[in-house]
């Protein structure tokens, strides 16, 4: 299970995706960069009605849960465990932060924003588990707080400051 945490994460942020591309997330903000959870548009986005409608309800009934369980669960994970999780969610973060390899137009803070509610949920951890993930999260955070696009810095820069008190 430990290997596939990259590949759930990069679904869970793809699903998050495919709701917003849909219309049901948030909007644009008016100076181009997204907003928390946005995402840009890439060359591939269109989904065909019936599977959006099928993803839509299974998030009515009982996706939103599954998906924050997998967030959740993280402050139940062992020490490597958590390590592992936390360096799978900073991996599938840089690919937001900085898609131009991805070819996406915009960046997201999807995973970015689920890196900092982990963080929350496992601050409170033995130190010995806090001391292993900070400094991959705090490293992530620096990077993101160089981000070109002004809001997307100043979110990580906030979220920095916020964890390290």
């Amino acid at each position: 299970v430990q290997e596939s945490w990259p590949d759930v994460l990069k679904a869970v942020s793809q699903l998050d995706q495919m709701l917003l591309l849909d219309g049901k997330g948030s909007k644009v903000k008016s100076d181009g960069a997204d907003a928390p959870g946005d995402v840009g548009e890439g060359p591939d986005q269109a989904l065909r009605p019936e599977v959006m409608q099928r993803v839509r309800q299974w998030m009515e009934e009982a996706g939103r849960e599954a998906v924050e369980r997998v967030y959740s669960a993280s402050e139940r994970l062992d020490l490597e465990s958590t390590v592992l999780f936390v360096h799978a969610l900073v991996e599938v973060s840089m690919t937001e932060l900085f898609p131009q390899a991805n070819h996406v137009a915009r960046p997201r803070i999807f995973s970015l924003q689920k890196l900092v509610e982990v963080c929350e949920l496992n601050i409170q951890r033995i130190r010995v588990i806090w001391a292993r993930v900070w400094p991959i999260v705090a490293s992530h955070l620096v990077a993101a707080g160089g981000h070109t696009n002004a809001n997307l810095a100043m979110y990580a820069v906030d979220a920095l400051r916020q964890l390290a008190n």
